[in-house]
């Protein structure tokens, strides 16, 4: 049994690797139609025809502003393309007399979100526009179940396919420094594994569950 138990985590353990390697490789998703609204992270390239002083290629900041040269920071979240280049034309018309001939390329990037697997109630990505507390990303997640070790959370940083720091939620919940507990970011993959031994003291399992949902219930209020 222990055997079984000590393969399935390590199978979680390389979906997760996997997982933030694909993450890092594939930046962009489909061609974007016209309805979609520009999100926070999404990659923009500006063009403006024999205007080069223009020209941006750039992020979509988590305060969901863009830079443009000479015009400065442009807030371009909740807008669609046409909409962008709405404004975008408004702003150049200050600097450019007659027609203005702009194109806007849009590509939305899966960077913003952070990956929760393992010993979840609902493993998945989820959106992340700057960093976040790991108590409200394993809220998002559901919480763990009752095989998961809170004792061992390993958050894998974006960018690093092996390297990783393990988290004691539980001594941090019992100390009650929440908030210097390290945050997790956009790209980061979650991963709580399964406990080692099923016998536990049933005592100590109340309790872990009990300190995690009363955190979960007042952060999803």
């Amino acid at each position: 049994m222990i055997q079984g138990c000590t393969g399935t985590n390590k199978m979680q353990e390389e979906e997760a690797l996997s997982r933030l390697s694909s993450s890092a490789n594939s930046k962009y998703t489909a061609t974007l139609d016209s309805t979609y609204k520009i999100n926070k992270g999404d990659k923009i390239e500006i063009l403006v025809w024999e205007e080069p002083k223009f020209n941006t290629n750039t992020t979509v900041s988590s305060r969901g502003t863009i830079a443009i040269p000479l015009i400065g920071e442009v807030q371009v979240t909740e807008l669609t393309i046409d909409q962008l280049k709405e404004k975008i034309n408004q702003e150049l018309s200050q600097y450019i007399k007659g027609q203005i001939n702009l194109t806007v390329s849009i590509s939305s990037s899966n960077d913003m979100q952070v990956s929760v697997f393992g010993m979840v109630t609902r493993p998945d990505s989820y959106s992340v526009p700057d960093e976040t507390s790991i108590f409200k990303i394993l809220s998002m997640a559901g919480g763990p179940n009752n095989k998961a070790n809170i004792r061992e959370v390993r958050v894998y940083r974006n960018n690093s396919n092996s390297s990783y720091t393990t988290l004691d939620l539980t001594k941090s919940l019992e100390t009650g420094e929440i908030s210097s507990v390290m945050p997790v970011y956009p790209g980061d993959v979650v991963y709580v594994p399964q406990k080692k031994n099923y016998v536990r003291e049933m005592s100590l399992f109340l309790r872990d569950v009990s300190l995690l949902f009363g955190l979960f219930s007042i952060l999803n209020l």
